[in-house]
């Protein structure tokens, strides 16, 4: 989940477990047509282009999510606890829904692998302009060594961030 800017990113990270980092996102209108955008550390990571149909009017939606909330222990060998499974739940009311055929193209780097995954089939994209009133809480603890690998697969890739050498 890429963020604009710290305050969401930490607030999803902190408060709910969500997988955020920070990337800039654009979204272009040309009536029905729309084009999306992604970019982090200056590499366009994702492209979106979609035809929309027309909005299909407002709806009411409530949708639930899953997400792990952990800490890191300093040098990143283990936890400093269990980690927390943790369920949100977003009650949405959506203004303007519109949806449509779309490509997509993804892209990578050694700290956000998009270029790895497969897409095997493309469905409609959907644009929605909404409010919404999300609620978070507590479902279960869980296994902290098990985690630690998924724990490292959320963060930059650590060894291509070392840049200093140290003496032979």
């Amino acid at each position: 989940m890429f963020m604009d800017s710290d305050v969401p990113m930490l607030f999803g990270r902190e408060l709910y477990g969500e997988p955020k980092k920070i990337g800039t996102s654009s979204l272009w209108r040309n009536d029905g047509h729309m084009t999306g955008t992604l970019d982090r550390h200056g590499r366009r990571l994702i492209e979106l282009e979609a035809d929309l149909g027309e909005d299909r009017g407002p709806t009411t939606v409530l949708g639930r999510n899953f997400n792990v909330k952990y800490e890191l222990a300093p040098d990143a060998s283990t936890l400093t606890g269990p980690p927390t499974l943790m369920v949100a739940e977003f009650a949405q009311r959506t203004s303007v829904r519109r949806k449509g055929p779309a490509t997509l193209r993804l892209t990578g780097t050694v700290h956000d692998p998009l270029h790895e995954l497969e897409v095997l089939e493309l469905r409609d994209a959907v644009y929605v302009e909404t409010g919404m009133k999300a609620t978070c809480s507590p479902v279960a603890r869980m296994d902290a060594d098990a985690f630690l690998p998924l724990a490292l697969g959320r963060s930059d890739f650590w060894p291509a961030l070392a840049t200093a050498r140290l003496p032979a």
